[in-house]
């Protein structure tokens, strides 16, 4: 049995999501969908499908941000590059320049561990958003303020019910943008077919829903 791989993000993403670029963003998720079980992918191999959609400068100032803030960390050896997922809001897991690999590996696979066992403590703080591998199909299309506005709506949204109700307003402080880009964003969202949203009273605010993704799953 083939089981998909998908990113998982922890509600306490939405602190670092309003100050991450689009493109660092989408970056930092095909490094998630690409990331095996221990949180790494090959450097290499990354790069080559980024290439094809993105420019290189562009690719190169994304790295670097994603770095900075402490989101990936960048692994190398005569033998092979790796990226890693970096535990963030994580002083007790952070990844340290001179980590072996198999150091960096246990530190993300901890990570993990903890943030899934605490999570029956405090579901506020580890309520988390799943990305099916299948959203990197949409990478290449979407604008990359347009993939922020999605992962906030996931984030944000009721998980019982899977919709936002969130105004306009509340959205643009949220995320820093400004209403007029929200609109265009939540237009270019809707011809995906990525969400749905729907105003009930006149006057009031939309239920936004994020539809459903294909997820690769074989028997």
């Amino acid at each position: 049995m083939w089981y998909p791989k998908y990113l998982v993000l922890y509600i306490d993403f939405l602190e670092i999501l309003k100050t991450l670029s689009g493109g660092a963003l989408s970056l930092y998720i095909l490094i998630g969908l690409l990331a095996n079980h221990s949180g790494n992918c090959d450097a290499d191999s990354l790069l080559y499908m980024m290439k094809a959609n993105f420019a290189e400068r562009s690719i190169e100032k994304w790295i670097t941000e994603l770095r900075k803030k402490k989101l990936i960390h960048y692994y190398k050896s005569k033998e092979e590059k790796r990226f890693f997922i970096c535990p963030y809001n994580s002083e007790e897991y952070k990844m340290l320049d001179n980590d072996e690999k198999d150091v960096l590996r246990q530190k993300y696979m901890d990570w993990i561990s903890d943030r899934m066992k605490r999570s029956d403590e405090n579901k506020v703080i580890y309520k988390f958003f799943i990305i099916p591998d299948t959203f990197a199909d949409y990478i290449r299309d979407l604008k990359p303020d347009a993939i922020k506005l999605y992962i906030y709506c996931g984030l944000s949204m009721n998980l019982s019910n899977g919709f936002l109700t969130q105004s306009l307003g509340q959205i643009s402080k949220g995320l820093g943008f400004s209403i007029r880009k929200i609109e265009y964003c939540f237009a270019e969202l809707k011809a995906k077919k990525l969400i749905h949203r729907q105003q009930l009273r006149l006057n009031e605010y939309s239920y936004t829903y994020l539809l459903p993704l294909k997820i690769n799953f074989k028997i």
